[in-house]
């Protein structure tokens, strides 16, 4: 990840932060946005940062498995569904 030198990140516009009030999370490159989740994990503001993060960048959201209602994922079963 490239360094945002402090000109860099004032040159910025509020809508590149995952903070927009505090222009705190710089999440401007997909870089930036994965260390934003990082650094919020565990944090008050960590499902804002989530959020803002998800909806600038989709591919970043988890992957959801293709699992039934008992948990097994269909690659689990073999042809019988066993």
């Amino acid at each position: 990840m490239a360094k945002l030198t402090a000109a860099e990140r004032n040159k910025l516009g509020s809508n590149q932060f995952a903070i927009p009030s505090k222009r705190a999370y710089p999440i401007h490159d997909m870089n930036h946005a994965k260390d934003a989740l990082a650094r919020s994990s565990g944090k008050k503001e960590e499902a804002q940062v989530k959020t803002a993060v998800h909806k600038k960048w989709p591919q970043l959201r988890p992957k959801v498995n293709d699992t039934d209602k008992d948990g097994d994922s269909s690659a689990d079963k073999d042809k019988d569904g066993y």
